[in-house]
């Protein structure tokens, strides 16, 4: 997230400018998860990046909700790391080896 509240207006005026064509912020910290959802209250975002993964739901009960209200796009991150995965794919592909 870095610090969202200085780069506000940078962010901001590069896409007005049309030097970026989609603004977003991304956190997988939980502790992050309050400044997230103010952030997400006080700006026009085009997607945010979440921790959502098979150890974390956390965020369906707050984050989801409020990024659907909003019309957000929301990117999933990080799907589980007990699994040794660090992708859905591998993701998936452990949870299918392990139901056979």
């Amino acid at each position: 997230m870095g610090d969202p509240v200085t780069k506000r207006p940078i962010v901001r005026e590069s896409k007005k400018a049309g030097r970026v064509r989609y603004v977003g912020i991304y956190t997988t910290l939980r502790d992050q998860y309050a400044q997230l959802i103010d952030v997400i209250c006080d700006e026009r975002l085009d997607f945010i990046g979440v921790d959502y993964a098979a150890d974390n739901w956390d965020v369906e009960d707050v984050i989801l909700p409020l990024a659907i209200e909003k019309k957000i796009a929301v990117l999933a991150c990080k799907p589980a790391s007990e699994l040794d995965a660090t992708t859905w794919a591998q993701f998936f592909d452990t949870v299918g080896t392990s139901w056979h």
